[in-house]
């Protein structure tokens, strides 16, 4: 019994010796950023919804590049892979919505300008988070900037006219895709910073709601065939 007293010790012991070397290179760190790099560091690693919506609205318009110290001269997404080519799903849509769903009479709000503007999104994204990334430049806060907007004009164009099935696909796919960006955030940050985890999720974000925003108008298209073919 000692025995087993003595090796749980120990490894309690250095579980915590971790956690404390951990915890004090995140303070090293922090400590040598500026009150902007820190609140911004805090922004990206919180797991509370209310820090992340401060840090988002906050750092809308920063031009500067948000990767971690690490990667910047060294790290840069291949121009040509699934982080890089996931940037064009959301023309994949809008081209879907501009050809095979341009005759639909239920969809809610404006297909063409949907379309339009769900393409444009992808050229921005592809310029923010592939070209320039690592670079600071203005095409970060467009393209922040630019997909706020997007994704607020696309849900309150369509949330009065969506029934309970569409509001659950709705949610469903916001409330992933949020957590899909949350991860690739936390996973770009000083003390998280993780490459391959960072593309991982933050592709998913670029599938997330396109995709789920094409089930939608799938659904919408089935119906009115059974209503009207």
């Amino acid at each position: 019994m000692r025995k087993k007293k003595t090796k749980n010790s120990s490894k309690r012991a250095r579980s915590d010796s971790s956690m404390s070397s951990i915890s004090s290179r995140i303070s090293s760190r922090m400590s040598s950023m500026s009150a902007h790099e820190q609140f911004r560091e805090r922004a990206l690693t919180s797991n509370k919804f209310s820090d992340r919506a401060r840090g988002h609205f906050r750092f809308m318009l920063d031009t500067t590049t948000i990767t971690p110290s690490s990667w910047r001269g060294v790290k840069y997404p291949s121009k040509f892979g699934m982080y890089a080519l996931s940037s064009f799903t959301y023309c994949l849509l809008g081209l879907a919505l501009l050809t095979v769903f341009r005759e639909l009479k239920e969809y809610n709000g404006f297909i063409i300008l949907d379309g339009i503007l769900l393409m444009t999104q992808s050229s921005i994204t592809y310029i923010a988070d592939v070209l320039y990334f690592g670079h600071n430049s203005i095409w970060h806060a467009v393209d922040r900037s630019y997909a706020t907007f997007l994704t607020t004009f696309i849900t309150l164009t369509k949330i009065l006219y969506m029934d309970h099935i569409e509001i659950l696909i709705g949610v469903i796919t916001l409330a992933f895709g949020y957590y899909c960006l949350g991860k690739s955030r936390l996973h770009r940050s000083e003390s998280g910073a993780n490459w391959d985890e960072y593309l991982y999720w933050h592709t998913l974000w670029h599938l997330t709601c396109p995709l789920g925003m094409f089930v939608m108008v799938a659904r919408v298209a089935a119906v009115e065939a059974s209503l009207f073919g």
